[in-house]
């Protein structure tokens, strides 16, 4: 979409929006399938079988954050993308004590590997760790100091790639259910 600009004026429009709506966790293995159109965009992801792969889905709202990094080095001839995604999320229990049930939750995603399909606020939704995987690199629980103060988990996953993102030929939650098999 182009924005009204005048003639000879170099500044890009402002029509994106930063965040994250959520994420989509899948978990890696070796041997899943990316299936990909002529134009690049992930169509399906499936197993060695042909079936969809299951992902879970995380709303998010805040806190969250994606960062991709490239890192380029002459002498070695490389390029690699440093793919990091910080997920803070609220307590998942509908009371305080319920609240610490999710530890096994945050255990789980500490110990895998993951592709995570992140998708953002322009509905545009990225694959993370399409070759090599994500994994954890933190979890912390954590408080607050004040009363209003949040009470978050937070997870950072972390995924080394030759290229910096894939884009997936999707426009809406719906639209994903024909890529992955979303979890219910």
């Amino acid at each position: 979409m182009a924005c009204n600009t005048l003639a000879n004026r170099y500044e890009p429009c402002k029509e994106f929006a930063g965040g994250l709506r959520g994420v989509f966790l899948i978990s890696y293995t070796f041997s899943d399938v990316i299936n990909k159109d002529a134009n690049g965009l992930v169509t399906t992801m499936t197993d060695s079988g042909a079936t969809n792969l299951t992902g879970y889905f995380f709303e998010l709202k805040g806190l969250s954050t994606l960062e991709i990094s490239g890192a380029t080095t002459r002498d070695n001839g490389t390029t690699a993308y440093t793919q990091t995604l910080t997920l803070s999320l609220k307590p998942g229990g509908s009371t305080a004590a319920l609240a610490d049930t999710d530890a096994e939750l945050f255990d789980t995603l500490t110990k895998g590997r993951w592709r995570v399909v992140a998708w953002d606020r322009n509905n545009v939704f990225t694959l993370l760790g399409e070759v090599e995987g994500m994994d954890a690199t933190t979890d912390v629980e954590s408080w607050g100091t004040q009363m209003g103060d949040a009470r978050l988990n937070t997870v950072t996953l972390v995924g080394m790639e030759t290229s910096p993102k894939t884009i997936v030929d999707a426009a809406s939650y719906s639209d994903m259910g024909s890529v992955i098999t979303i979890a219910s």
